[in-house]
């Protein structure tokens, strides 16, 4: 067996926002000493932030590079695996599809799907909006934009589909894993009157491009995630989103490579009798090949396969 065909473990790139703190630290076992870390790029061959190799013959090279120049295929990574920990919320925003974006930013739009892995109780997201365009460019000039918004209660396992269009925001204290087109283009649309504390003003907003690109009957409906060891969450034509339950061990019953991310239980990775790396809750590893290891422990992973 080629050292290519291995899975191989990774090594996130992290992110500080206006809106991060300590929860990917406190709740999915995240190592950094940033303040206000609020996103870790546990899969990204992205130019602002590749994550990078940490197990086997490839270590220390950017997943970027990995997947091009080792594996040998002809495009980049089409997918970004996130973890994001919001300490405060989100900025209101859209983002394009594909056509738009390509024309406006040089640039893939951005879909995307949401897995909740933590909620207080009061848990919420922004997902669509309830009026028109007309009342909704409206109630921005007027900053009464907070009555336009769907609120939508979740819970941990609930699946959220985000597609190019939706007016969307991660709230307060909602911890999610996201799988996304490896596209890091959003317009925002409202920030909550917050001041940026180091510009001392208000982030940018990206109003006319985000009115351009508004589905305003775009809705938004949970997806609830169950107990059975194998559940299909989102299947669209650009990502599947899998989440597996095991006890003992597992053996990729559909036989596909992708992204995995452990969120719940302690795991290892093994590839002929040969163990590769440990995983505890929070690390993401990726496999080219799905029918060469196994996978043992107790636990939960969530896998996103390109497609």
């Amino acid at each position: 067996m080629q050292a290519k065909e291995i899975p191989v473990l990774l090594k996130p790139a992290y992110f500080t926002h206006i809106w991060g703190g300590e929860l990917l630290k406190k709740h999915m076992n995240k190592n950094y000493t940033h303040d206000n870390v609020g996103e870790s790029w546990e899969i990204s061959a992205h130019p602002k932030g590749n994550s990078i190799i940490a197990s086997g013959e490839f270590k220390g090279t950017e997943f970027g590079e990995y997947y091009t120049k080792i594996l040998g295929n002809k495009q980049e990574y089409p997918l970004l695996i996130k973890l994001i920990g919001p300490k405060s919320d989100l900025s209101v925003q859209v983002h394009p599809n594909d056509s738009y974006a390509k024309k406006h930013e040089n640039a893939f739009g951005k879909k995307e799907a949401w897995y909740i892995l933590s909620t207080p109780p009061t848990g919420r997201i922004v997902a669509g909006i309830n009026c028109t365009k007309e009342e909704f460019s409206d109630s921005i000039k007027r900053n009464t934009i907070r009555n336009t918004l769907e609120y939508i209660e979740c819970q941990k396992g609930d699946v959220f589909a985000i597609d190019p269009g939706m007016v969307h925001a991660l709230l307060k204290d909602v911890i999610v894993y996201e799988v996304q087109q490896n596209s890091d283009i959003t317009y925002r649309i409202y920030d909550w009157n917050r001041i940026d504390q180091e510009t001392h003003k208000p982030r940018q907003l990206h109003v006319d491009k985000a009115l351009d690109v508004i589905l305003f009957d775009k809705k938004c409906k949970a997806v609830k995630s169950d107990d059975s060891d194998y559940q299909v969450l989102i299947n669209n034509e650009l990502f599947s989103l899998i989440k597996i339950v095991f006890d003992g061990s597992y053996n990729n019953a559909d036989n596909q490579g992708g992204a995995y991310t452990l969120i719940e239980g302690n795991a290892q990775v093994e590839s002929n009798g040969n163990l590769l790396f440990k995983l505890t809750k929070g690390d993401s590893f990726y496999a080219p090949i799905g029918n060469n290891f196994k996978i043992s422990g107790k636990g939960e992973l969530l896998k996103s396969i390109e497609k």
